[in-house]
């Protein structure tokens, strides 16, 4: 991959990571309101148990939300000077963790084939940010 290749597709794909990101981001909200709310008018241990796990997902989106952010807004300004490459290429490996543990959770969790297709779309985003990342730090 070209020095050039690799800074369009960190530039593309950052902004996409950017919109994402801020969309996971107000999901999450929605999400840990709508747990606060079902936890605060819970009344028996499973309805408490629900509202548990939707807090924690929600964190979860929140914190995977925050990471696609950063990782976009470092790989939009890696594509325009080549020297801010680092961040960029630190948010790619978290990223990429990110996705791993994601996929790893739907599984355990048994959660349907979209979200877990979501996922994976994910994680191939970011070892794409990844790889292009890495192809310009080895050209400095």
């Amino acid at each position: 991959m070209s020095v050039e290749t690799s800074q369009k597709i960190l530039k593309i794909f950052g902004i996409l990571g950017i919109i994402a990101g801020a969309a996971v981001i107000i999901f999450g909200l929605f999400g840990l309101l709508g747990g606060s709310m079902v936890g605060a008018g819970a009344s028996t241990d499973e309805e408490s148990a629900v509202a548990v796990v939707v807090l924690g997902a929600s964190i979860a989106a929140v914190v995977e939300g925050i990471i696609s952010l950063i990782e976009g807004v470092c790989s939009v300004r890696a594509a325009a000077d080549s020297s801010k490459i680092m961040p960029a290429w630190i948010f790619a490996i978290l990223g990429v963790i990110s996705g791993v543990v994601g996929i790893i959770g739907d599984i355990a969790s048994g959660i349907d084939i979209g979200s877990l297709v979501g996922g994976v779309l994910a994680l191939c985003i970011s070892v794409l940010i990844f790889r292009a990342a890495n192809t310009i730090k080895q050209s400095r």
